[in-house]
């Protein structure tokens, strides 16, 4: 997937830095001089290197999958999922503070926004646990000259290798999934959008009383996570009734349907979400021993379904 930025004609770029607050993240730029950004924009060509390797289509982030520490992902900068991020990346103007020591030792995470010819925007984010743990050491990157940043030989930051994120005018591209949730404050986006969740599988799904699963659900982050899989996938549009009800029985998921519509106990919730979501299936190989299985990852590998 190309990225919509030019880094061989950057006309401006900005260090700064993000602290966590509760559940928001607040970011600040630090002055930084010619040494700091240019080691910033080696970083984001380490990250870009590394997406021109990845396949053309990657897949899109899926908030119930379990992804390894290094995998390439993307999600559109307008999903509800992205806003955090996005309001980083489209902000026109943050403030400019001093870059004290206190500052950067409080420092969550550290990001590069550059502006290319065509005035267009990047913007690079790596959590900052890495140069956090290098603080007050030697052998660091960084250290503070005068009122800002500056690069020399005993350092006071450590910046990594590549970025986790990098943002363009479209699309946000995920190098670490993990940083991502972290950075995006992803699952308390997904938390808050169990109501909205739940509506929508529900006008697919009316036979289902949702009612307690979502009472759950806005406690639990593994089953916010399902159901947001759920309703970004499509998995509830015209979900079959008797189809649903007999793949739950023959993978051990207990339902109530005594009262006409589909009642799922609390300790049936998360089994429940999971065979929706695709992830719980039966094989036949062995005759007359069907087995039943629970994916913790899944990928579609043929055929489009309905």
């Amino acid at each position: 997937m190309n990225i919509e930025f030019d880094m061989s004609e950057i006309t401006a770029a900005e260090f700064g830095v993000g602290q966590r607050l509760g559940e928001t993240i607040q970011y600040s730029l630090l002055p930084a001089d010619d040494t700091v950004q240019e080691a910033l924009v080696k970083e984001v060509d380490t990250a870009l290197a590394g997406i021109d390797k990845m396949p053309a289509d990657p897949p899109y982030f899926d908030p119930a999958e379990k992804y390894s520490g290094n995998e390439y992902l993307v999600l559109p900068l307008r999903h509800e999922l992205s806003v955090s991020l996005a309001e980083l990346h489209e902000a026109d103007s943050l403030s400019l503070n001093t870059p004290e020591l206190q500052r950067l030792r409080r420092a969550f995470c550290y990001f590069l926004r550059g502006t290319d010819i065509n005035d267009r925007r990047l913007t690079a984010l790596n959590r900052a646990s890495q140069f956090k743990a290098t603080l007050g050491r030697q052998g660091r990157l960084m250290a503070l000259l005068s009122d800002s940043l500056h690069v020399i030989s005993d350092p006071v930051m450590q910046l990594n290798a590549g970025f986790d994120i990098v943002m363009d005018s479209e699309f946000i591209h995920i190098l670490h999934p993990a940083s991502f949730r972290s950075l995006g404050n992803v699952d308390e986006a997904i938390a808050q959008a169990v109501p909205r969740n739940i509506e929508a599988i529900s006008q697919s799904a009316s036979y289902v009383d949702w009612s307690n699963v979502e009472e759950y659900a806005v406690g639990h982050s593994r089953a916010a996570s399902l159901l947001a899989s759920i309703r970004t996938q499509g998995y509830a549009d015209n979900l079959d009734k008797a189809s649903l009800e007999s793949l739950c029985a023959r993978t051990g998921v207990e339902l109530d349907t005594s009262g006409g519509q589909v009642a799922v106990p609390e300790g049936q919730i998360l089994p429940f979400l999971e065979v929706i979501d695709r992830r719980r299936y039966e094989i036949g190989l062995v005759p007359n021993t069907p087995e039943q299985y629970r994916a913790s990852s899944r990928t579609r590998v043929r055929g489009s379904g309905t």
